[in-house]
């Protein structure tokens, strides 16, 4: 059995298409891959409780009598807010500094209010 020419093209183009097409769509599930796992990490980093960093107890304490318990509630405060808290002092503000950098993470971030809404599900 023998293929007519223009048929074996036209099927040449279809499988050119469909591979085109297989190739955009892999490109955009390896795009947003990275960027659910990041979104997933942030949760997860924001939901520790302060126990969990590599602070001192003190510090811990310090943090946990002004009513911050959670990641997310510290990231929230500035140098600023911390320096008000009774406890902590410049020396303590740099580690808590250095452990949320730990997490990639900081002070005085601006956290979307999709995710504080979620996270107040997760507690």
């Amino acid at each position: 059995m023998r293929l007519c020419p223009a048929l074996l093209v036209e099927m040449k183009q279809a499988a050119d298409e469909a591979l085109k097409a297989i190739r955009e769509a892999k490109k955009f599930v390896d795009a947003s891959a990275p960027e659910a796992e990041g979104e997933a990490f942030l949760r997860d980093a924001l939901a520790r409780e302060l126990e969990e960093l590599a602070l001192p107890a003190r510090t811990i304490n310090a943090l946990k009598t002004a009513a911050l318990h959670l990641v997310l509630d510290l990231v929230q405060k500035n140098e600023a807010d911390l320096e008000q808290v009774k406890g902590l002092d410049k020396k303590s503000i740099d580690e808590i500094k250095t452990a949320l950098a730990a997490l990639g993470l900081s002070l005085d971030m601006r956290i979307d209010s999709s995710v504080l809404r979620m996270m107040r599900v997760v507690k």
